[in-house]
């Protein structure tokens, strides 16, 4: 049950195995999900019933809100609507129903063998939440691979895999965009969870020493 999970190995779910793995934009959403303790446990909730009404879902969650009204705006306009951009669930005419997609059931039992483990490197909010971005998942996964890589063959290889196309194929200013992005946002949100360095003068990201330690307990298990 996703509700359980309260910690999670960040680089283990980076790199999520072919049989499982929806595409990027989709496994964004589906990380975002479960980026929230209330929708890990609404999404468990759901599962559990399979299908229910609007109202009865809010019953089902009443006695922990003090305000009905303000329980059932966050379950309408904030968290449903996640569920269902990430094709979890399907909400219509006042009636909820859990319709994952088959494949989702491999990705659930992907997590749920990298959640409350002892190489476990993250709470399971914090996890998710850096998850929820391709880009970030690809400076993981390849720094995980090469232990080190500059940061601009970073940014050719999420172009490459962005515009499906070759590097020379795709204009400078688009690949450019891309690094910036890294620079500015993806990388230092990954360097301030203790995941991977960056060095600027070189500019080179490698994975942190904490990094390097659970990938290494994570080949020994």
């Amino acid at each position: 049950m996703t509700s359980d999970i309260t910690t999670i190995d960040v680089l283990a779910l980076a790199t999520v195995p072919n049989g499982a793995a929806p595409n990027s934009a989709t496994l964004d959403q589906f990380y975002a999900v479960l980026a929230d303790g209330r929708r890990r446990r609404l999404l468990d909730h759901l599962a559990s019933v399979g299908e229910t009404t609007f109202d009865d879902l809010v019953d089902a969650f009443a006695g922990e809100f003090p305000e009905r009204e303000r329980l059932a705006n966050l379950l309408y306009h904030v968290h449903l609507p996640k569920l269902v951009a990430a094709g979890i669930v399907d909400s219509r005419d006042g009636v909820v129903t859990y319709d994952p997609p088959a494949g989702f059931d491999h990705l659930y039992e992907f997590v749920d063998a990298n959640a409350n483990v002892e190489r476990a490197t993250h709470g399971a909010d914090e996890g998710f939440d850096l998850l929820a971005d391709y880009r970030r998942r690809e400076v993981l996964a390849l720094v995980d691979e090469h232990h080190e890589i500059t940061l601009p063959d970073v940014a050719d290889e999420v172009a490459i895999e962005e515009f499906q196309t070759s590097i020379v194929e795709i204009p400078p200013d688009d690949v450019l965009d891309v690094y910036l992005s890294l620079y500015h946002d993806h990388v230092p949100r990954l360097e301030a969870a203790d995941l991977v360095e960056y060095d600027q003068e070189r500019d080179l990201v490698a994975l942190s020493a904490e990094g390097a330690s659970h990938a290494a307990s994570a080949v020994d298990e």
